[in-house]
């Protein structure tokens, strides 16, 4: 059994930020987001926040949030999915979390480098790696937790090259918070 279809659309929409309507700050800057949405990260550069919503057939609500960093290079990304009530529990979490990061690999026309699975507290999730070439090499490194119906995706994307000087304090400042 598969994930829903529109999960893929999720992820495919996941690797085009919204428009970037907020000034850049300084690299070096770093912003507090999530504040009761149910979580706490720390993002370099700031953020742009996008929130949209696509109503299914019966009522079901599917809800969409994500905080992009600013900076074109490298870019730095947070954002959940709260699917509708049900959803996810219909599938093993290993399950959402190996799929949901094939199909990331997939639209960014990479390979899956590494996969390890981790936790957030009680939570499952996995942490990963992939490379390509996008008109030039490049790298996500990230991670997906299923925390009840939603799915969490943090990451960042950059070229080897110039490398993601914060990545991994991006990564380790995600937790979970009351919403």
């Amino acid at each position: 059994m598969r994930l829903p279809g529109y999960a893929l659309l999720i992820l495919l929409f996941s690797l085009f930020p919204a428009a970037r309507s907020v000034a850049a700050q300084a690299p070096d800057s770093v912003a507090e987001i999530g504040a009761g949405e149910g979580f706490r990260a720390r993002i370099p550069g700031g953020a742009v926040v996008a929130r949209d919503s696509t109503v299914y057939p019966g009522g079901k609500v599917l809800l969409r949030v994500r905080w992009t960093s600013p900076l074109d290079h490298p870019m730095y990304h947070v954002e959940f999915t709260e699917y509708p009530a049900g959803s996810l529990g219909r599938f093993p979490p290993a399950q959402i979390l190996k799929e949901s990061v094939e199909r990331l690999a997939g639209i960014s026309k990479g390979t899956v480098t590494e996969s390890r699975e981790m936790r957030l507290g009680s939570y499952p999730g996995l942490a990963f790696t992939i490379t390509g070439e996008n008109g030039e090499n490049t790298e996500v490194r990230g991670r997906y937790f299923v925390v009840g119906e939603r799915l969490y995706t943090i990451y960042v994307l950059f070229a080897p090259s110039v490398g993601a000087p914060h990545l991994q304090a991006f990564l380790d400042s995600f937790q979970l918070a009351e919403r």
